[in-house]
């Protein structure tokens, strides 16, 4: 290496670097008189300026530092006077660290940083060897350098551990700080150096770990701002406090600003208390500086106040709407954040959503039920916002207004006609439905179908039926049917969960379950369901009424078979099967195969669960189980289909307790908008033809898609077969389906897509508000 260098200083000095380093014979300046000196430095001027240094062991040889032409005298000169002012403390032991490579390197560093200590260069140069007590023991903890750095904290930004320690062997000090207030720690920190940080921890008094800086910052709070995770826990592991406030807030104001979630979590396992500290900046909590969901979420189940106000008056939503933060603002509002309440100058979150332009905001703000009527400090109302807004959104938003009565234009006796001749024109195409009496209803049946993520669609529909009625779905049906996302909800309701909280479940399962490439991992899905449901809880547990089924597909064989989930017995298939034990099981945290056929009620809630919602592609099987929406998507059919041989049982073992079906109510995810088939002419050619190639394989695409919406189909045909049955057993009908304005994907993350969806369900119920009331009227007949 020293051969290389040398070879690469001898290039240089010949192509005109006049800086580097050589050693000359002294004969070469016998003859001359130095224009300056400072022994063992010469500067001399002939044919070129020289500064010489005098050999220490050679006296037949000096070393040439540098070399300027003539006319460069002045320079010379200033750069003479910067390396006497130094040299001489390196030559002292000059002989054991000279190389001519080593002296270049020293009398650049010397040259650019003339004003620091020759502590400072001799680290920034790596000259490791002048570091000895003698040498620079006694000034191992001066600061003249660039922002007041000590020497350590300059090996420290030049990531040298072993110089670091022995600065710290001479008696260096690591608490010292900078111009800025950070002690090396803080360095260590930010370099996120995991030996840096662990060498200084294990020197540093306890105490001196919470040093704070200029800004009030310790180096906990520099390890979350610059999202060291890992670096954040080893230091509260060793002492760092998390009771210590900046210029800004706590750690865990920092961990939810600099959008680190899972360190917030971390943070309040240690100390719950920190839901309370109010930040310097603004006076506020913790959750006002919630970025998502999952950060409300975590702080409010730790106790946090959703309504407390900061300094400027703004409560969590009001903050979250200012920041446009949508995602949290949906965890606030599931949180029952006040959606009415008053902030700076009397603005609702309303009221600012509209300020900020947000069409998404509004929609959300309005769909869980925003007073449009509210108003301000100074009399305005969010409909008075909206229409005196410039904005590039101003239409959007007065029509959301309009649509719920928030802004009416003309006379409002002319409005409500309106409404009435727009209901009526909307009546056409609305779910049909079997008229019989009240009081010849039989069993009320509810039937949920699959579609991933928008089952947020079904929670919709249901919300608005359990308003109507003042109760809980599981006290309004006597049995709950439902198909993969159809049947998580099926299980959340018949434990007794309304359906508003249910949306609450859906909103987290996406931000759970939805990661990472697909085939998603399993693990987080099967955690979350057993979360919800409880890891044991089975389908015994559930209560007897209403009767609960969830479809499966059991692949273990060509072609699959249809499964049903049941909360209770199946006398019809333990009769013909010949089963001979069908009591419940020891409860286990999941079951074989063997095992669900032998005990089927045995199965968990939460096996249940994945096993009906096991899409392909999308989840891997559970066992041998797959996606129930392969045969049953809308779960109609089946559901009749199940309670008529469930009934023709009881019959046959004398039973009196027979209800025939008298109410269906089938609710969908949403209709996705109809789009054209390119082509399904799928030809494999004779003689090849890249044309033709393509060609096929687009078709191939397009049939095999047509193949999957058929198997998945959840209206047209299914609907109009489900619809004559209930005719032919004189059952009332309903059809809640709600028209989709675009595809909404069944892994769909993005808020504002979900946002857009629930609305325009909530629209669909608006406009058939007749429908749900009817729907309401004939459940509250009788119903537990």
């Amino acid at each position: 290496m020293e051969l290389v260098s040398t070879l690469y200083n001898r290039i240089s000095e010949k192509f005109g670097n006049r800086y580097v380093v050589n050693e000359v014979s002294s004969t070469e300046y016998s003859k001359l008189s130095p224009v300056q000196q400072d022994p063992p430095l010469f500067l001399f001027s002939h044919e070129y300026v020289d500064c010489i240094l005098q050999h220490p062991n050679r006296k037949n040889m000096m070393i040439r530092i540098f070399r300027l032409k003539k006319s460069d005298l002045s320079l010379a000169k200033i750069s003479f006077r910067s390396l006497s002012s130094h040299i001489p403390d390196f030559y002292r032991n000059f002989t054991e660290w000279y190389t001519a490579n080593k002296l270049t390197n020293l009398s650049e560093v010397i040259r650019k940083y003339e004003s620091w200590s020759s502590v400072h260069i001799a680290i920034q140069a790596g000259l490791s060897e002048y570091l000895t007590p003698d040498q620079a023991g006694r000034i191992i903890n001066n600061q003249f350098c660039d922002k007041a750095k000590s020497p350590m904290h300059l090996a420290c930004t030049l990531h040298q551990l072993d110089i670091l320690e022995k600065c710290v062997f001479l008696g260096g000090d690591l608490s010292l700080q900078d111009e800025n207030g950070d002690t090396v720690l803080h360095y260590a920190v930010l370099e996120n150096s995991k030996q840096f940080v662990n060498f200084i921890v294990r020197n540093m008094k306890k105490n001196e770990l919470n040093i704070q800086n200029m800004y009030g910052e310790t180096a906990l709070h520099v390890a979350i701002k610059n999202n060291k995770h890992t670096t954040a826990k080893f230091l509260i592991s060793k002492g760092c406090s998390l009771n210590i406030c900046s210029k800004i807030g706590y750690p865990i104001h920092y961990a939810l600003k600099y959008a680190n979630g899972n360190l917030a979590s971390d943070l309040l396992s240690l100390d719950r208390e920190q839901v309370g500290f109010v930040c310097a900046k603004h006076k506020s909590l913790p959750i006002h500086w919630s970025r998502t969901a999952e950060d409300v979420r975590i702080l409010m189940e730790n106790g946090s106040d959703a309504t407390y106000m900061s300094s400027t008056c703004d409560t969590p939503l009001h903050i979250m709407v200012i920041k446009d933060r949508l995602d949290a603002a949906i965890g606030l509002i599931f949180q029952h954040a006040d959606l009415n309440g008053k902030g700076k100058d009397g603005n609702t979150p309303l009221h600012l959503a509209i300020k900020n332009d947000n069409v998404e905001l509004v929609k959300l703000l309005l769909l869980f039920g925003a007073n449009c009527e509210i108003e301000n400090d100074f009399g305005e109302t969010p409909g008075l916002f909206a229409v005196r807004s410039a904005k590039s959104n101003k239409e959007k938003i007065v029509k959301l207004l309009s649509m719920v009565g928030g802004i009416i234009v003309g006379n409002r006796e002319q409005h409500k006609k309106l409404e009435h001749l727009q209901e009526t024109a909307e009546l056409a195409g609305q779910p049909t439905k079997c008229v019989t009496k009240k009081t010849d209803l039989g069993a009320k049946i509810l039937c949920l179908d699959g579609g991933g993520i928008r089952g947020l669609v079904l929670t919709q529909i249901l919300i608005a039926i359990e308003e109507e009625t003042g109760k809980k779905c599981r006290d309004l049906f006597d049995w709950i049917s439902g198909t993969s996302t159809g049947g998580i909800l099926a299980i959340a309701l018949s434990q007794g969960i309304k359906a508003v909280d249910c949306q609450k479940i859906y909103f987290r399962l996406k931000d759970r379950v939805f990661t990472g490439p697909r085939p998603y991992d399993s693990g987080p899905m099967e955690d979350f369901l057993k979360e919800v449901f409880g890891a044991t809880a089975t389908l015994s547990d559930l209560p007897n009424h209403p009767r609960i089924i969830v479809t499966s597909v059991l692949a273990d064989e060509k072609p699959g078979k249809l499964y049903l989930f049941r909360n209770y017995e199946p006398v019809h298939e333990s009769t013909a099967k010949n089963v001979p034990n069908t009591k419940p099981m020891k409860k286990s945290h999941s079951l074989t195969i063997e095992e669900m056929q032998l005990s089927p009620i045995s199965t968990p809630l939460w096996q249940a669960a994945r096993s009906s919602g096991a899409a392909p592609t999308f989840f891997r099987p559970m066992g041998l189980f797959v996606d129930g929406g392969l045969m049953a998507n809308n779960p109609t059919l089946d559901t009749l289909t199940e309670i008529i041989k469930y009934n023709k049982a009881l019959r046959r073992h004398g039973s009196v307790d027979v209800t025939q079906p008298g109410l269906v109510v089938s609710v969908g995810t949403g209709k996705v908008p109809v789009s054209k088939v390119k082509s399904i002419d799928l030809i494999v050619p004779t003689v090849p033809n890249p044309f033709t190639l393509v060609n096929s394989a687009l078709a191939g695409v397009e049939l095999t898609q047509v193949m999957i919406d058929a198997a998945t189909e959840t209206n047209g045909h299914i609907v109009a077969r489900a619809e004559a049955w209930c005719i032919s057993i004189g059952a009332q009908y309903f059809r809640l389906q709600p028209q989709l304005k675009e595809q909404v994907m069944m892994n769909e993350v993005n808020d504002e897509k979900l946002v857009d969806m629930l609305w325009t369900a909530k629209m669909y119920v608006q406009r058939n508000k007749h429908v749900i009331e009817e729907i309401a009227f004939l459940l509250q007949d009788n119903s537990t």
